[in-house]
């Protein structure tokens, strides 16, 4: 994987990164997406710490930013 996301999609706290590499198949060099999705919290003591878990209210950002990483990817593997 890359070191940095190719492109971040932010809703408040959630968030969805997208991650390219490139793998060898069948002796072709394919390039490969991925995505990340998490939400950043400050734990009791102020350090910023990710998890994987939403809540109720937290579903609709959740939604936005899946939508908009898959749009994203769709658009531009369309364009390639």
């Amino acid at each position: 994987m890359t070191k940095y996301p190719e492109e971040e999609f932010r809703a408040g706290a959630v968030s969805a990164s997208i991650w390219s590499d490139e793998k060898e198949i069948d002796g072709k060099t394919v390039l490969i997406k991925s995505v990340r999705i998490q939400k950043s919290y400050k734990d009791n003591e102020g350090n910023w710490k990710n998890a994987n878990y939403y809540f109720l209210d937290e579903l609709p950002k959740l939604e936005l930013v899946i939508r908009k990483a898959y749009e994203h990817i769709a658009l531009k593997t369309n364009q390639e």
